[in-house]
């Protein structure tokens, strides 16, 4: 058995689960009610939020989670696959996908309930700790969370004076692309073009234990809509949870933003994997920078 992203094929065997499972889930009561939840399925699966395990072609486990909310949504696993490590895989598989920096929650049933002595026992045994009371679909339930882990990374203003310093930032992370491609637009600024850039493209740079790694700038083209002009990471700071931490600020930095749009070259497949997978970002079209075919991401609220 192993941990995958569900996609569209898999839909009726997904909706079978929830099914022999829909009456610990309050909500799934009617015929439309999963109609609905199906259509939902898809949404997820579509922004690669969908996990599932899946076992002599069948689906044994399923969990639905969302990188905006940074949140869980729904974990179930069949009657006769329980207490063989399922959910714990699930579990498992979802905190590497989510942004451990801040918080993680998730809504499973109160003390007393007995719908949720195993939920319950299983989100503690990953660090969850009980939250707020609420009610779900006018069933009692409570908010589980995970705290988010302190993280030693930091944003500053980029100022005219750090021109010097971003250069060297750019130089170092975009090398590997001027080698690939024969061509950079963000290689080999010269002082005069990165001063100009600062300007016309604010930007942050990215502190980690104070000392300058990375840089994240963005700017607003239309109300509410952003570009992601640059994020980047100098290669020996690279795999430390950085980029991520540096989307999860600009989401919070800029609170009105609508929907965050960027390019990146089609064939870097880490970077795709990293603003679909890691991000939340969709792909809606393929275009021409010169010589190089880029996707363009965009992340709506």
């Amino acid at each position: 058995m192993e941990v995958c992203f569900g996609k569209p094929p898999d839909i009726d065997r997904w909706m079978d689960l929830v099914r022999r499972v829909r009456g610990n889930f309050p909500g799934l009561e009617t015929e439309k009610d999963l109609e609905e939840h199906r259509q939902t399925i898809l949404r997820f699966m579509e922004k690669r939020q969908a996990l599932c395990v899946k076992s002599d072609d069948q689906i044994q486990g399923v969990l639905l989670f969302s990188r905006s909310r940074n949140m869980i949504c729904c974990l179930a696993v069949s009657p006769e696959s329980r207490r063989n490590g399922i959910a714990s895989m699930l579990l498992e598989t979802v905190l590497s996908e989510l942004y451990r920096g801040r918080d993680i929650t998730v809504s499973t049933f109160r003390e007393g309930d007995e719908k949720g002595t195993a939920p319950r026992a299983l989100y503690r045994k990953f660090g969850f700790v009980g939250a707020e009371l609420t009610e779900e679909f006018g069933y009692p339930n409570q908010v589980f969370v995970l705290p988010g882990t302190p993280m030693k990374i930091g944003f500053r203003k980029a100022e005219i004076a750090d021109a010097e310093l971003l250069i060297h930032i750019y130089n170092s992370a975009f090398y590997s692309d001027y080698i690939r491609y024969g061509a950079c637009p963000a290689y080999g600024k010269t002082k005069e073009m990165m001063e100009q850039s600062i300007i016309d493209y604010p930007k942050h740079l990215i502190l980690y234990d104070g000392k300058p790694v990375g840089c994240v700038s963005c700017k607003e083209t239309e109300n509410g809509i952003y570009e992601i002009g640059c994020l980047c990471v100098i290669p020996e700071y690279q795999g430390k949870g950085i980029g991520t931490a540096a989307m999860e600020f600009i989401k919070t930095h800029i609170q009105d933003w609508k929907k965050i749009t960027l390019v990146t070259p089609a064939d870097k497949t880490e970077n795709v994997k990293f603003y679909t997978e890691r991000c939340g970002f969709e792909i809606r079209s393929v275009e021409m920078d010169g010589g190089v075919q880029v996707a363009r991401f965009v992340l709506e609220r």
